[in-house]
């Protein structure tokens, strides 16, 4: 029978009202070490890539949604920049996707569980042993009340197997803590719901690329008008992270719009900061091409404008004689 003691509910039945199981497919995660799979093309950094290596990465454990990696273990396995691996992660956890302490080097999907839950109490049993081995920090104790949360309303074998094998060495903790037993499980949400999105508002790294061309149009700015105030480049910086990743701008395409614009007689008195810069970069865009198109067709380069200068002198001269 359906729900029977010890058996888990149907999959094919709802684990909780309002939510049914979904169609997967298993994905054995040695594919990414597989020379095969390793020899084809690789994809530029961005969030759906990283996504799907974090659920099936070698890093996971049998827990499913919590791991013990580093951002830069992760990066060096995909192959990317540091900074690159920042930003893609950065627009997951920006949606609630995932959440990270990477000074204790710990990941948490908070909903992975809806989609892997256990087929039998052993598991549970082989979830409590992982579970042991991760670093002690507030991530691995949300996770304890997830998994708590989530075998409500499981039979009794694997409430039992989870009392007993899992976050032993927590429990300790737990006793005067907010997500102890006393806590009422409704108080806990479930599925734990997305937090809204941080603004574009939080620290750029210095190094990272955004501010690299901000501090760029700073520079050409002020050939201009040495004098140009100090700008808050942090500010400066979102906007070419929004540019970027939310409008898909390339940043070599960006650079090539700033050294235009600042060398154009109209843009470079309107062009003063980065947000004027993502307003106008459309049609900075279409005046540059436009240009380059009109420049092709006489061929102004340094060369053939010499070449015409000395054919008008010429000519000129030729002309004065007659």
């Amino acid at each position: 029978m359906e729900g029977s003691k010890g058996n888990p509910p149907s999959p094919s039945l709802p684990l909780k009202k309002g939510i049914l199981m979904g169609r997967y497919r298993k994905i054995d995660s040695k594919m990414w070490g597989d020379e095969k799979f390793a020899s084809l093309s690789k994809s530029k950094p961005n969030g759906q890539t990283l996504w799907i290596f974090l659920l099936t990465g070698p890093h996971a454990n049998s827990c499913p949604g919590l791991y013990a990696v580093g951002e830069r273990a992760l990066a060096e396995a995909l192959g990317w920049q540091l900074k690159d691996f920042r930003r893609a992660f950065k627009e997951i956890s920006m949606v609630g996707m995932a959440k990270a302490d990477w000074e204790k080097r710990v990941i948490l999907i908070p909903n992975v569980i809806k989609y892997d839950p256990p087929q039998n109490p052993n598991i549970i049993k082989k979830w409590g042993k992982d579970f042991d081995e991760i670093p002690e920090c507030s991530l691995k104790r949300e996770y304890y009340s997830i998994i708590k949360n989530f075998l409500k309303d499981f039979p009794e074998g694997f409430q039992k197997a989870f009392r007993e094998y899992f976050g032993n060495d927590l429990k300790n903790d737990l006793k005067n803590d907010s997500l102890n037993d006393s806590i009422n499980d409704s108080s806990i949400p479930y599925p734990k719901p997305y937090p809204k999105p941080k603004p574009y508002s939080e620290s750029i790294d210095p190094d990272s690329v955004e501010m690299k061309i901000s501090s760029l149009l700073l520079s050409l700015i002020r050939k201009n008008k040495p004098d140009f105030r100090d700008p808050d480049l942090q500010k400066w910086s979102n906007e070419i992270d929004l540019m970027i990743q939310k409008e898909k701008r390339d940043p070599e395409r960006i650079e090539k719009v700033i050294r235009w614009a600042t060398n154009d007689e109209f843009w470079k008195t309107n062009i003063l900061s980065t947000k004027k810069l993502r307003q106008q970069f459309d049609t900075l865009e279409i005046k540059m091409e436009a240009q380059k198109k009109r420049n092709e067709i006489i061929g102004d380069d340094p060369i053939d404008r010499r070449a015409r200068l000395i054919f008008r002198r010429k000519g000129s001269s030729n002309h004065e004689e007659t």
